[in-house]
């Protein structure tokens, strides 16, 4: 089943490049196929993966922007940090 932590973990995955567009689409789409949704979360959910599922039809994209309002959706509020690459040489 899955849950609205579930797609919130998919949708960061994708922001912090862990998997690549297509994966999240492909995910969103099959969940929505199968409609293997957590009944507590399905409000929540199931317009989320909708809008995710839409990516790359009809002029639908996947911003950054959508990305926090649709985990704003899920219940969360999204934060960014930035944290330093290994040899970033930052402090040098």
């Amino acid at each position: 089943m899955v849950t609205r932590a579930m797609v919130r973990d998919w949708l960061l995955a994708y922001l912090n490049r862990e998997i690549d567009r297509a994966a999240l689409v492909g995910w969103a789409r099959q969940v929505k196929r199968e409609g293997a949704v957590f009944a507590p979360d399905a409000d929540a959910v199931g317009p989320v993966l909708a809008r995710i599922g839409l990516t790359g039809v009809a002029g639908y994209d996947l911003a950054w922007d959508d990305c926090f309002d649709l985990l704003a959706a899920l219940g969360y509020a999204p934060q960014v940090i930035a944290t330093p690459v290994a040899d970033s040489g930052e402090g040098k």
